[in-house]
């Protein structure tokens, strides 16, 4: 009757010792169909997405700088001067053309330009960022349940071996401790169960909160399983993708042209101003309506600044001032943003040895179990070696697939630096 018992459990616990790490109630939720919904639906994305067309047609307004304002004016007038009463009405078309403001209109324009460009940027950091944020609790939910799926394992592997000690025990082969240290050890691994799934749980509100569901899951399931994460592509790629499209170097590109308009529209106050005046109808002088109404006037006039108190001067002074900054800051931001990058890459191909080296543990790991499952088998080993290789073979596993999760992580963090905009890897 041993002889079967053992033969029965055995089995089992090789069969669990070969299988994956996977979740066998995997879901259809897929990386790139959450990523979709999440672009199409986050809040924080569309509060953005409005910012930057509110951006785009303030800029486009801009354009009314360089047009005549036309109107229509009109009312009463009664006056009495030296013993003269007056009284009538008035109304005419007026038109009004800032002809030339010394360069400061083409300064706005261009601010309203650097903003509409900066809201624009913000949009793509939202959206790299919602995207990141997106992919990385799809691998960490993936982390989970395959976590939770090893450790379901690991407890039917444990209470197999409890059934194993039980029959040992039967037979008069081992003691009362070998059944407890199996029952020690269940209560261990219930207890990491436990942590998983309020983990789970959590990660999965925090997913429908990035997804902007109006209804909060804590059960959202994610299709697909942890593999390695893509190597890094050559240095001198990521550092061109970097200069291209990092949003803080592209934010202080942005700075620089701002301050430069500014400087123009300093300087613009110490150039000659021209504005045009018109009206056409009924009009009327100081003292009386005129009573015709097809009168008109044309009034050209030109304004040259002569001397303003210094304040121009100083106002091209700091204007110069904030230029040499955002240039210096821009600099900052190169070499801030270089250096980061170079160490987000090291990040990545650590993981990546790490890995390497891990699958090597892993199949040591498993290895070890096979021999000390055997020689407990023919009583050489006791309960404590049996509860140490279990533990050893998951603590491995888990290790595996925490470092597979933190190459995901490593590789978004990169993609977010340079711009991308990619869930996937």
């Amino acid at each position: 009757m041993w002889k079967q018992t053992r033969t029965v459990i055995l089995a089992i616990l090789l069969l669990g010792l070969s299988a994956h790490a996977d979740h066998p109630q995997e879901g259809t939720a897929t990386l790139d169909a959450l990523v979709a919904e999440a672009l199409a639906s986050n809040p924080g994305l569309k509060a953005k997405a409005e910012a930057a067309k509110a951006a785009a047609r303030h800029a486009s307004s801009q354009w009314s700088l360089f047009l005549p304002e036309l109107s229509l004016e009109g009312g009463s007038m009664k006056n009495r001067l030296d013993h003269e009463r007056h009284s009538g009405s008035t109304r005419y078309g007026k038109l009004e053309w800032n002809v030339f403001r010394g360069g400061a209109d083409w300064g706005a324009r261009g601010l309203a330009r650097v903003e509409e460009d900066r809201a624009q940027v913000e949009l793509d950091v939202e959206r790299a960022k919602v995207t990141r944020e997106t992919a990385a609790l799809f691998y960490k939910l993936t982390y989970v349940l395959e976590s939770i799926a090893l450790q379901e394992r690991a407890l039917a592997m444990n209470q197999e071996q409890a059934k194993l000690a039980a029959a040992k025990k039967s037979a008069g082969l081992t003691s009362e401790t070998d059944v407890i240290e199996f029952d020690l050890r269940e209560a261990t691994i219930q207890s990491d169960i436990e942590a998983l799934q309020t983990e789970r749980r959590t990660l999965s509100r925090a997913l429908s909160e990035t997804l902007g569901r109006e209804t909060i899951s804590d059960n959202i399931l994610v299709h697909g399983h942890l593999t390695t994460a893509p190597k890094a592509p050559p240095l001198a790629e990521l550092r061109q993708a970097l200069h291209d499209g990092n949003p803080e170097l592209r934010l202080a590109r942005l700075d620089q042209t701002a301050s430069s308009h500014e400087k123009a529209q300093a300087w613009a106050t110490f150039l000659p101003k021209a504005d045009v005046e018109g009206k056409w109808g009924k009009l009327a002088n100081e003292e009386r309506p005129w009573s015709r109404n097809n009168n008109y006037m044309l009034t050209l006039t030109v304004n040259l600044p002569i001397f303003s108190g210094f304040s121009s001067w100083n106002d091209v002074s700091a204007a110069s001032s904030r230029q040499a900054a955002s240039d210096s800051l821009a600099f900052r931001a190169s070499l801030r943003s270089a250096a980061e990058l170079e160490s987000r890459v090291d990040h990545l191909n650590l993981l990546h040895r790490r890995i390497a080296l891990e699958e090597r543990t892993l199949a040591r790991s498993e290895h070890y179990y096979r021999v000390t499952l055997a020689e407990y088998r023919r009583g050489v080993k006791n309960s404590p070696d049996m509860v140490g290789a279990a533990e050893r073979l998951i603590t491995s596993r888990l290790r595996n697939l925490e470092f597979r999760r933190d190459s995901h992580l490593a590789w978004l963090e990169i993609q977010e630096m340079v711009g991308g905009g990619s869930g996937g890897g």
